[in-house]
């Protein structure tokens, strides 16, 4: 009895001794853990903090000096662009360009805009102003330096819905430039507002209109030319012809809106023809680069000996293969790297190919014609 009790007690002890610690040995490490993890980082904290102090020293003076290159290589503020240099400097250099550029000046940073668009910038406007080629029109009465400049020189974007698309035409009863879907929308026939808003043959006569193309506005035929009006302008006119209480305060309103509509319509005029020099000018100049391009190409193709090969095509009043090649007829300077990568080439190719051509008829005068 006493060995079977014995043999009990010691497979009990064997038993706990495999099973490992209890559950309160567990939990009691489990904590002893967590306080020793508790106190390692505020450990490490302290020590950073202490070589935090220790380096303050050494880092503000570097993180000044990195400040101070940073404003240095990127300044923000028109003051620290121009330096110590007086501001009269800035405005002699505005006085030699054009109000296009100082348009481009103005929307670079928001101290050159304040610059640019304060009154005292004015007259650097109509410097610029004066150095337009062929005679820009005067500034209209109802716009400033600033805004005449938006209206003329800004045509790469529609001024309406701000999107980048190439605007040419002006309408001077906006006043501004758009495209064509912002024009259907706000531009309308005279022939419409009339209808729609029961306009009176007298009003009507006085609303600023200008001739506009189908194709330009809408899916219209191209061949006919519409008198659209603003539908805004229709309205505020509408709206104080509505208001006149006397038949004296509508003649004098009449009067006055009569003398606005013709000064919109003369500018008109003057720009279309300041537009059209312009124009002429620009595509003079680009007549001579083209001819300068088209006698290098034959002095070059002479040190090859084609040059006698390219003049039989060349054709002195009319079009010909060789002056209307897509890399003759070009208003670009040539320069020797074009010329040695693909220009050369392809009129070998060209000229050699025609001489094949014209050797198979024989060199003869009446056929020479057909191979050009």
């Amino acid at each position: 009895m006493r060995r079977s009790l014995r043999l009990r007690d010691k497979s009990k002890d064997i038993q706990s001794a495999s099973a490992g610690p209890s559950t309160e040995d567990r939990k009691r490490r489990r904590s002893e853990e967590l306080d020793d993890a508790e106190e390692e980082p505020s450990r490490t904290s302290v020590k950073k903090k202490a070589k935090k102090s220790r380096s303050d020293e050494d880092e503000e003076p570097a993180a000044a000096v990195a400040l101070s290159k940073e404003k240095k290589k990127m300044p923000r503020e028109f003051r620290k662009v121009r330096g110590n240099a007086p501001l009269d400097i800035f405005f002699e250099i505005f006085m030699h360009l054009d109000p296009g550029d100082l348009l481009r000046l103005a929307r670079t940073s928001k101290n050159l805009r304040n610059v640019l668009m304060s009154k005292s910038s004015e007259s650097a406007w109509r410097a610029a102003r004066s150095n337009v080629d062929h005679g820009l029109p005067p500034l209209p009465d109802d716009l400033s330096e600033p805004q005449y400049a938006h209206l003329v020189f800004s045509d790469s974007y529609c001024h309406n819905c701000l999107r980048q698309r190439k605007c040419e035409k002006v309408l001077w009863v906006l006043q501004m430039r758009c495209c064509k879907t912002c024009a259907s929308h706000l531009l309308t026939t005279l022939d419409k507002v009339k209808e729609s808003l029961n306009v009176d043959d007298r009003l009507a006569d006085v609303i600023p209109y200008v001739f506009v193309a189908g194709h330009e506005i809408d899916k219209r035929p191209h061949y006919m030319s519409y008198r659209m009006v603003s539908v805004s302008t229709a309205r505020n006119y509408k709206a104080e012809f509505d208001g006149l209480k006397s038949d004296e305060e509508e003649i004098a309103w009449l009067d006055r809106m009569k003398k606005i509509q013709r000064m919109q319509m003369q500018y008109e005029v003057l720009y279309r023809d300041w537009e059209c020099k312009k124009k002429r000018a620009r595509d003079q100049e680009l007549a001579v680069i083209r001819g300068q391009r088209k006698a290098d190409i034959l002095n070059r193709l002479g040190e090859l000996g084609w040059r006698e090969e390219a003049e039989i095509i060349i054709h002195p009043r009319g079009y010909d293969n060789f002056s209307w090649h897509k890399l003759v007829h070009q208003s670009k300077k040539l320069t020797d790297r074009v010329w040695n990568n693909t220009v050369q080439r392809e009129l070998v190719q060209m000229l050699t190919k025609h001489k094949t051509n014209r050797l198979s008829y024989g060199g003869c005068p009446c056929c020479k014609d057909s191979v050009r």
